[in-house]
């Protein structure tokens, strides 16, 4: 297994020392190894690495920043990572949705409710037989890791015709963001099974095609991609493949 990053945020430290103590008990009991970090203070927590985290235990009522601004700011740079909120209050439930939360505890913190959110996070990380694919790229705001699953398209701009103008946009349901990288090579580093190349310029995720016109692909997001006439028959023949093999 690669190495788990697990991060316990809670300005009550006993409560992040209780947390703590049942995952190293629960990862004794499984043989499983993770480095946990404690905070009891947002700010340092926002200062740390969250790039790298899997999991992320995350009260909600806090001062300065609250769990969900919290979740918010994790999300634009890292997607791939597990969010459970841990609270005393059921008021912000439906806010988690939004921050795509993977679990919800409330406080007094149950040992059976956490062994469980634990086994699945485990189990959808390393045990699911497809992985989630993820890639970190470097963006002109900083390194961001996002699923493939999250990325809609990419398109390729050159408009002052200049190599230190190149840049690539990655749109996501979240974001944009824009990277200083040949499409090329960033394609070589996507799952291509659900990946194709309709034009010299754009990237398209097959989960997000809604219909093929003639010169033209419609995304679910009504969004239209340019097919080049040469590329076409290839395209129509992966994406036909790609949906006989998923659905």
């Amino acid at each position: 297994m690669d190495k788990f990053n697990i991060a316990i945020v809670d300005d009550d430290p006993m409560q992040v020392k209780e947390i703590s103590k049942l995952c190293k008990l629960y990862l004794q009991n499984h043989s499983y190894s993770a480095k946990i970090e404690e905070y009891t203070n947002t700010m340092l927590f926002l200062e740390s690495n969250y790039l790298e985290l899997n999991l992320i235990l995350l009260d909600i009522d806090m001062p300065v920043y609250n769990g969900i601004e919290i979740a918010r700011k994790i999300k634009n740079v890292n997607q791939a990572c597990f969010i459970c909120f841990i609270t005393d209050y059921s008021d912000y439930i439906f806010e988690s949705y939004e921050v795509h939360a993977f679990d919800y505890i409330c406080k007094p913190i149950s040992k059976l409710k956490l062994f469980k959110l634990l086994d699945d996070v485990y189990k959808y990380t390393y045990f699911e037989p497809v992985k989630v694919h993820k890639s970190t790229f470097q963006t002109t705001t900083g390194r961001v890791i996002l699923t493939h699953n999250e990325i809609i398209y990419l398109e390729y701009f050159d408009k002052l015709k200049d190599l230190f103008n190149r840049v690539v946009k990655i749109y996501t349901n979240n974001a944009t963001y824009i990277v200083k990288e040949k499409i090329s090579h960033i394609y070589n580093e996507l799952s291509n099974d659900i990946f194709i190349i309709p034009h010299k310029s754009f990237i398209v995720n097959m989960n997000y095609i809604k219909i093929f016109r003639h010169n033209e692909i419609i995304m679910t997001n009504n969004v239209v991609i340019p097919l080049s006439q040469k590329r076409a028959s290839g395209v129509r023949k992966q994406f036909n493949e790609f949906i006989r093999e998923n659905f």
